[in-house]
């Protein structure tokens, strides 16, 4: 049994009984888990923020950094997209390609 699963059974204090009646207490480990878990949003949002700035300083832009932030994104779904409508399957040679339309685009001098 994961701690997942004790965590789905009664919350955070969760006791199994194995066969030879021992019990496995994980109300710490649990708790720091859920904490955890809710946590990575808040991480996610703000490395995205600091990854934002970062390119709003280097391109001295407020709107560009926005193309890029998507850009990658869109090379993927439209990468798996076109494969999906091809209805081909996943080779490493796709996985290659997803992987190469996905890189950052090169920086451009205006």
């Amino acid at each position: 049994m994961s701690s997942g699963q004790g965590v789905a059974g009664d919350g955070t204090d969760c006791q199994v009984d194995d066969a030879g009646g021992v019990q496995l207490r994980l109300g710490r480990a649990v708790a720091e888990e859920i904490k955890a878990g809710s946590q990575a949003m808040y991480i996610f949002a703000l490395s995205l923020l600091i990854v934002y700035l970062v390119l709003a300083a280097l391109y001295e832009s407020w709107v560009l950094p926005f193309v890029i932030l998507l850009g990658v994104p869109l090379a993927v779904f439209g990468a798996l997209g076109a494969q999906y409508l091809a209805a081909s399957r996943t080779t490493s040679s796709a996985r290659l390609g997803s992987s190469c339309s996905s890189a950052w685009p090169p920086r451009t001098r205006s």
